[in-house]
């Protein structure tokens, strides 16, 4: 029964990811969105520096999606030990991600993506926690 509660567990943490890279990508590919993301400070379409940021995220969190989806045992097993290890980093990202986005000047941070982080804290903690 644990196996599949930390599959599930695991499984929102990868939607919330999903949800989070789908953006960035929207917005490298030029979506005017700039003000639902980095404090807002970006109207519009995101300058070419911030795209690269947009990337950077999209790559850490696809990288924490597979931390999470091995550690709860969905898949590459035989990297368990290392990616409960990688756990820790993963908690401590969405820590900060949660201060972050409480203190962001963007009302619509903390509208749109303060709950996602939230989300993706509960379910990552949850799963250390399991195991």
């Amino acid at each position: 029964m644990q196996g599949n509660y930390l599959s599930l567990v695991a499984h929102i943490h990868s939607l919330c990811c999903i949800v989070i890279i789908v953006f960035h990508s929207l917005l490298i590919l030029g979506k005017p969105w700039g003000h639902l993301t980095m404090g807002g400070k970006f109207k519009g379409v995101l300058p070419t520096k911030m795209k690269v940021v947009s990337a950077v995220s999209i790559l850490i969190l696809f990288l924490f999606l597979l931390i999470v989806e091995i550690s709860a045992g969905t898949f590459l097993i035989e990297l368990n030990s290392v990616a409960r290890i990688a756990l820790w980093f993963v908690i401590g990202y969405n820590i900060i991600g949660v201060v972050l986005h409480i203190i962001t000047p963007s009302k619509w941070e903390r509208i749109l993506w303060l709950p996602l982080i939230l989300v993706m804290l509960a379910t990552s903690s949850l799963i250390m926690v399991n195991l």
